[in-house]
């Protein structure tokens, strides 16, 4: 009997584990789609690479510009999530594409392991944004769970970051930047928010490769003192991608799909 016990309190502690990931996998895509806002072929601005005055801008507009080249990314993913008030550490890994679509950008994320507890697992979800509708799939429960996004989204919603930067104006507006380069320490931006700014977020760092201008990894640190940090590797671009990999609309007829009121989940 205690032993039964035991094990369902444990499934119960894994179960809300996973709920409290998709939320902030829901939130990872709403925060791209903010850091990524410009339109499609729009410039980030006509100044130098290297400023003495506003090296944090400078770095901005120079990741936007590349970005707004860029079509198609696929990379390894890395995603960390460390709550600390519970003392709980996950880590899953994945594949993240990225697709711009005339003055849309798309996103996906394929999550296929887990380390909980020490303890490698396979995972099957993808989580969706393809600039109207953030969908979460569970192919092994051919259950769908699909939000409307309604209206602009405000930088600092969601607790997984994606590092992509498009539009430098709207983050500078929102955030303090800070570039560091020290010769012992890679070259990233810290951002803080302006006074008490309505965002979740505390901190983020985007670290970046300076020969690409490319982002690497983001870490973010919330009100709550919980820490997410994505990092990407094997970045390819125009890389091929498995068709299908943005559609929001359930695979079959027999697919439970959910449409819950929250856009933001």
């Amino acid at each position: 009997m205690e032993s039964s016990t035991s094990m369902a309190r444990a499934r119960g502690a894994v179960s809300s584990r996973g709920r409290g990931v998709a939320r902030g996998l829901v939130g990872a895509l709403l925060l791209a789609t903010v850091i990524g806002g410009a339109r499609a072929g729009e410039s980030a601005g006509t100044r130098p690479a290297t400023t003495q005055a506003e090296p944090g801008r400078a770095v901005l507009e120079r990741l936007a510009r590349r970005m707004a080249r860029v079509e198609r990314i696929v990379a390894k993913l890395r995603y960390d999530r460390i709550q600390r008030i519970v003392g709980d550490r996950q880590r899953r890994f994945g594949t993240l594409y990225y697709r711009r679509k005339g003055e849309r950008s798309l996103f996906a994320v394929r999550l296929d392991r887990l380390v909980i507890d020490g303890t490698l697992r396979r995972q099957d979800r993808t989580y969706i944004y393809d600039g109207r509708h953030l969908v979460e799939r569970r192919p092994a429960r051919k259950r769908m769970i699909k939000r409307r996004v309604e209206g602009p989204l405000a930088l600092g919603v969601g607790r997984f970051p994606l590092p992509f930067v498009k539009d430098p104006e709207r983050i500078l507006a929102r955030f303090r930047v800070r570039f560091v380069g020290a010769k012992d320490a890679k070259p990233h931006l810290v951002l803080e928010p302006h006074g008490d700014r309505d965002t979740e977020l505390e901190r983020m760092k985007l670290w970046y490769d300076p020969d690409r201008d490319l982002p690497v990894k983001i870490r973010t640190v919330d009100r709550s003192r919980n820490v997410s940090v994505v990092v990407l590797s094997e970045i390819e671009l125009d890389a091929k991608m498995p068709d299908g990999i943005f559609s929001t609309t359930a695979p079959s007829p027999d697919w439970t799909v959910e449409r819950p009121r929250s856009g933001g989940g």
